[in-house]
């Protein structure tokens, strides 16, 4: 009788309970595949330059104009002291 519908309404509930389970967990999944598909397609950032740009020398030498790194006291070319 009652007691017998009311078992049958609760094993179709858990069925259905159990099927929404299982979708879920496919949507799940779908999410994650998708999510990893995206993932693999970004590409990393580009590994700084082994070279810093060049900069321009801060001084010329005043005795023959060949330009000096910033800090040296002295021409590499005729060895002229540099305006510091």
């Amino acid at each position: 009788g009652a007691a017998a519908d009311q078992a049958r309404m609760a094993a179709l509930h858990g069925g259905e309970q159990a099927l929404g389970g299982q979708a879920a967990a496919a949507q799940l999944q779908r999410g994650q595949q998708q999510l990893a598909a995206a993932s693999a397609s970004v590409q990393p950032p580009a590994p700084p330059s082994e070279h810093p740009p060049a900069q321009p020398p801060a001084v010329h030498c005043g005795q023959c104009g060949t330009p000096a790194p910033a800090g040296a006291r002295f021409c590499a070319r005729c060895g002229a002291a540099l305006a510091t």
